[in-house]
């Protein structure tokens, strides 16, 4: 098991000590998980506009303990995670205890210094996440929110994740892929990331405010958002090309199809087929800009059987029909004039 107590307010410090700690080192801001504990890494960055910024991407074998322990000076980390587990997460905050139980966690939430944090891990977890880490004077500086806020002060006040989670959706998610996928030698590598952290924020902030106004998760049990996000993780799989029907899917979560269809659209804004559908005309769009596939074939690859269903969907959403998209993408030089199949 790992144990690790830490009052840091920057991650290169912070993983400087959690490599002590576990025996290896830090080059270049990362460090690779040993293989003892599992695999993965966890990289540490600080942007340009003052963030300090964390991500990660491993599998734990080992139990874990973290402990953040309070701090009079208000420090706030964002975390976006997309957690699959096989055991319980649990997270300590202030006395206050919550349980996630498997397979999925996938969500955005914001935690304080002020209070003590622990949070308990499982063996055999699987994280994705992305944390953001700055002051109080950093938040009133870029986003007008201070730490006497109305705002802010409510939201903290619930101290746990289970009323005010923001589940990851497929807006949240696009932008962590750039993150990750996000070039280290290219010369607009941190400006690219200072963009997709930013944007990320300020969803974040601005739909926090409504939330809490309109106190939407208050009404939700936490069992069946944390149903939903299981659902929408089959959803957004990028090996899910086609949904089984709405009584087979209602039925294996273990509630009606009225039930399934509200929940989901209560908590991800989109009726549930819909957004499946974004999420595979989303992958499509990726494929037809990154290269190396016609437009057949990332339809095909996505689910459509027929290449008249794919355009028309996608001209739906994106007010261009795909074999224009991929011209474009030629145009601009994201990909070689040889790549532009039809």
């Amino acid at each position: 098991m790992i144990s690790f107590e830490f009052d840091h307010t920057d991650f290169f410090s912070l993983l400087r000590d959690l490599a002590a700690r576990l025996g290896t080192t830090v080059e270049n801001g990362v460090m690779a998980i040993p293989p003892l504990f599992g695999q993965g890494y966890v990289r540490a960055l600080h942007l340009p506009n003052g963030l300090s910024v964390c991500i990660t991407e491993n599998t734990l074998t080992t139990d874990i303990v973290l402990k953040r322990v309070r701090r009079e000076s208000p420090y706030y980390i964002l975390a976006f995670d997309d957690v699959r587990m096989s055991g319980t997460l649990q997270q300590i905050v202030a006395g206050e205890s919550e349980y996630i139980r498997p397979p999925v966690y996938a969500g955005v939430s914001l935690g304080s210094t002020l209070f003590d944090n622990t949070l308990i891990a499982h063996r055999n977890i699987t994280l994705k996440g992305i944390r953001i880490m700055f002051p109080s004077s950093w938040l009133a500086r870029y986003f007008g929110i201070g730490k006497e806020d109305d705002l802010l002060a409510e939201y903290l006040s619930y101290k746990t994740r289970k009323l005010t989670m923001e589940p990851l959706d497929m807006e949240y998610r696009k932008w962590m892929d750039d993150v990750f996928q996000a070039d280290l030698a290219s010369p607009v590598y941190f400006a690219t990331m200072e963009n997709r952290i930013m944007m990320m924020m300020e969803r974040f902030f601005s739909r926090l405010e409504a939330n809490v106004k309109e106190a939407k998760f208050k009404k939700l049990e936490k069992s069946d958002i944390y149903t939903m996000m299981q659902v929408e993780a089959e959803l957004s799989d990028p090996h899910t090309e086609q949904l089984p029907s709405l009584e087979v899917l209602a039925a294996r979560y273990g509630l009606s199809e009225a039930r399934m269809k509200r929940l989901f659209r209560e908590i991800y804004g989109s009726p549930l087929y819909q957004y499946f559908q974004r999420c595979r005309l989303e992958r499509a769009r990726d494929m037809l800009m990154q290269g190396g596939y016609s437009v057949k074939e990332a339809g095909l690859a996505v689910g459509y059987k027929g290449l008249s269903n794919f355009s028309r969907a996608f001209r739906h959403v994106y007010r261009v029909l795909p074999g224009e998209m991929l011209k474009q993408a030629v145009e601009w030089g994201r990909i070689p004039d040889h790549d532009n199949r039809k």
